[in-house]
């Protein structure tokens, strides 16, 4: 039963708590709707629940700084944590709000909300958690050089502290209610106009909640001058056109103060080595082109010539050469900068196709004679133990074609296998023939040849592999000397770039050989590692996101106490406070009525990514850039799940082992994508061509918070009981196939945007 007419104020100073109990009444005086009701029901409400309100610790910074961090605990309101002591609490939705507290005319603090174009939040982590677990820094962080950023980079790890644990109920499998929630759905400058109630039933249940922690991104974007109006001083990368509705800022150009160093070196095999990722002398040439462990080269050259690639690269070539090999590999430092010759690898009069590996546990080699289709693989591995090649995979899941060599002598030595996932898989009829299988001191190299076609789909078609670029392929090294079941004692994953081989050099071909896409910016790791296709269309569109040389703004370059400005701009010296007010409406967690909700998330290939501007003159209502992803429901479960994960404690915990043949059900999907651009978010379902849900953006048309032109908020998509206005959830398998495309205007060019998936679902026991 809620109480009536209580409230409780805690020092603000230190972050508060406030109870009230007016169950009709919401915190923000907005309008909620959802993007799918059925007609008539698209404006939301939070079900008459009781609530508690929050507030976090205070937030000072000064123009264009980044306040990045997590922030220090907030204890929930007295009265909460003794309600709930050894039960659990269902929270039922929740409302979010940035405000000012300043005092009226009797010096009472009131809640003031902040318009986004003075304090803007890119978004934020939200936790609540009970007793017996305590906060520590994510062990993801722990893993030395790693560049990815899940969570949106600001993920804790909530260690027990007991073993004890508390029963969900008979209505499910698992045997532990959560200890720990997170509020992350639609978590950035849309969270305070997006509805973000559950429907009837449908709850984040937490066992004695005690405490509160949240890790905001919020970009001072307050016109320092004073005058209360937009603007404010702009770094020269910002994109934003002059007087434009929204900071310039909040898409975190980089800076003069940004220091970026790019390591390694990358092979491109279509377009060119764009400038700064260009290697501009020969020896940086000749260097990048051993380090990336090709093979032998024939030649290092330097030309000037329209018919290559401006800088380096890579091409093969018929040696000519009595007394040696028939192919070989040339290294060309091209000095004329301005040639329009792409970067390939297969030209079109080819007539074979040489395949070298970058450096990995094993060094293989492919000769594809196109006349007579005849394939020539050379394995080099260790001498004592055997060795593997599975083609055409980047891991054992694929269950690739696979060459296994063994420590032993003779044409037996070497078998094909069509691998299984994590296990030795199935022995497969030979097509090889052995051709060589010798040992020089510690090194065993066996050279072999097949047909170009594939026997069966057991294995691989190189007729069909060649058709590309290259060739991924994992490798292994054994422990013993013949390939049994016993594990691999080392296993790793690498490619094979394909080089056309013409009469004439400049008919084959060249490889462009580039600065790497990784390194340090700002000294954190820079690794971005943006999906190919099916999962993402970045690397086919050459997102500048995905590599350092091209990065002009995202999270990298706003790290916590980052000024977005440049280095010859001063830091302007008023600073300004602010305070996260959230509101959680709540009930007793009763498992034989509620059911408990899994997070489920998806990014489209990269957490971020840039927006390039459309040509000039093109028209508002045709500059639009679109951004496809193509996944299935257990991605969206294993991008921050695990199988066999414990949800006592994992806040992300989605176990696709615990997903039976009846699926899961969709609940709710939120999109999360940025001011100023994002126009929307489409989810299909691939198999049946239904589409799941469209998320609209609804901008804003005055200068009031909440209502902020040049801003916009995101209503979700829902799904429930008719009798509460909405349609009936869709049912998802971990085989199904979803398509999503996101669109943004791009009269103007945006970094930093992102398009994820924010969703929560149910077992479908």
């Amino acid at each position: 039963m809620p109480l009536v007419g209580v409230v409780v104020l805690m020092a603000a100073a230190m972050g508060a708590s406030l109870v009230v109990a007016e169950p009709t009444s919401q915190m923000n005086k907005v309008e909620y709707t959802i993007a799918n009701a059925l007609v008539g029901h698209d404006v939301r409400d939070f079900l008459g629940s009781p609530f508690f309100e929050v507030y976090s610790p205070p937030l000072r910074s000064r123009y264009s700084q980044v306040f990045w961090k997590l922030m220090d605990p907030v204890p929930l309101p007295e009265h909460i944590i003794k309600r709930y002591n050894g039960s659990a609490m269902a929270v039922t939705g929740y409302e979010v709000d940035v405000v000012r507290r300043v005092p009226d005319p009797n010096g009472t603090l009131v809640d003031v909300s902040v318009p986004c174009y003075e304090s803007y939040n890119h978004h934020f982590t939200a936790f609540m958690h009970g007793d017996g677990l305590k906060v520590e820094p994510s062990s993801y962080y722990k893993q030395p050089g790693h560049g990815l950023l899940p969570g949106h980079g600001l993920n804790v790890e909530f260690v027990p502290t007991s073993d004890t644990l508390y029963p969900l109920g008979k209505n499910s499998s698992k045997t532990v209610t959560p200890a720990v929630q997170a509020f992350n759905e639609h978590n950035g400058n849309e969270a305070r106009q997006s509805y973000h109630g559950l429907p009837r039933n449908m709850v984040q249940p937490i066992v004695s909640p005690q405490t509160f922690t949240m890790g905001p991104m919020q970009i001072n974007t307050k016109n320092p001058d004073g005058s209360g109006k937009r603007g404010g001083p702009l770094p020269a990368e910002s994109q934003a056109p002059p007087h434009a509705d929204y900071s310039g800022i909040l898409e975190c150009p980089c800076t003069t103060r940004t220091h970026k160093v790019a390591d390694g070196y990358k092979t491109a095999s279509s377009g060119t080595c764009q400038v700064p990722a260009r290697l501009h002398d020969a020896d940086a040439c000749f260097l990048a082109a051993a380090t990336l462990g090709f093979g032998p080269v024939s030649a290092n050259l330097t030309a000037t010539s329209p018919s290559l690639p401006a800088g380096c690269s890579v091409r093969a070539a018929p040696s000519g050469l009595p007394n040696a090999p028939s192919v070989s590999l040339e290294v060309v430092f091209n000095t004329l900068s301005g040639s329009d010759t792409q970067c390939s690898t297969v030209g079109d009069q080819a007539s074979r196709v040489l395949a070298r590996s970058q450096s990995s546990l094993v060094t293989v080699g492919v000769d594809i004679d196109v006349h007579t289709d005849l394939v020539t693989l050379t394995l080099t591995g260790p001498a004592d133990v055997w060795f593997a090649v599975g083609f055409n995979a980047t891991q054992m899941a694929d269950e690739p074609w696979t060459v296994v060599v063994d420590a032993a002598d003779g044409p037996a030595a070497v078998h094909e296998r069509h691998l299984g996932n994590h296990m030795p898989g199935t022995s497969l009829p030979s097509q090889l023939t052995v051709v060589a299988n010798s040992v020089n001191r510690t090194h065993r190299t066996v050279v072999v040849t097949r047909p170009l076609a594939a026997k069966s789909p057991s294995y691989l078609s190189f007729a069909a592999a060649m058709s590309g670029s290259s060739l991924p392929f994992i490798n292994a090294v054994g422990a013993t000397q013949i390939f049994g079941t016993q594990k691999h004692r080392q296993a790793a994953s690498a490619q094979l770039s394909f080089f056309g081989v013409a009469s004439k050099p400049a008919a084959s071909g060249a490889m462009c050989v580039c600065s790497g896409g990784s390194g340090t910016i700002n000294g954190r790791t820079f690794n971005p590692r943006c999906m190919g296709e099916p999962l993402s269309d970045l690397l086919k569109q050459h997102n500048p996101t995905c590599d350092i040389n091209t990065y002009r703004g995202g999270l990298y370059c706003c790290s916590d106490g980052t000024f977005i400005l440049d280095a010859n701009q001063t830091i302007p010296d008023p600073v300004d406070e602010v305070y996260f007010k959230w509101r959680f409406y709540h009930v007793p967690f009763e498992p034989e009525t509620q059911t408990p909700l899994i997070h489920l998330e998806w990014q489209f290939g990269h957490i971020e990514y840039d927006v390039p501007r459309a040509p000039l003159g093109t028209p508002p209502d045709q500059a639009i850039h679109e951004l496809t992803t193509r996944f299935q429901l257990r991605d969206l479960m294993n991008l921050y799940g695990k199988p066999g994960c414990n949800p006592y404690n994992e806040y992300y915990c989605a176990d696709v082992d615990r997903v039976t043949k009846s699926g899961v059900r969709l609940v709710m999907a939120g999109a999360h994508c940025h001011s100023p651009a994002c126009l929307s978010v489409e989810l299909y379902n691939e198999d049946t061509g239904q589409l799941v849900c469209r998320v609209t953006s609804v901008p804003g048309t005055g200068d009031e918070a909440l209502n902020e032109r040049g801003y916009l908020w995101l209503p979700p998509c829902q799904w429930g009981a008719a009798e509460d206005g909405l349609q009936q959830p869709p049912v998802l398998h971990l085989d199904t196939n979803l398509t999503s495309i996101k669109r943004v205007n791009s009269t103007y060019g945006h970094t930093g945007v992102m398009a994820i998936w924010q969703a929560r679902g149910a077992y479908n026991d």
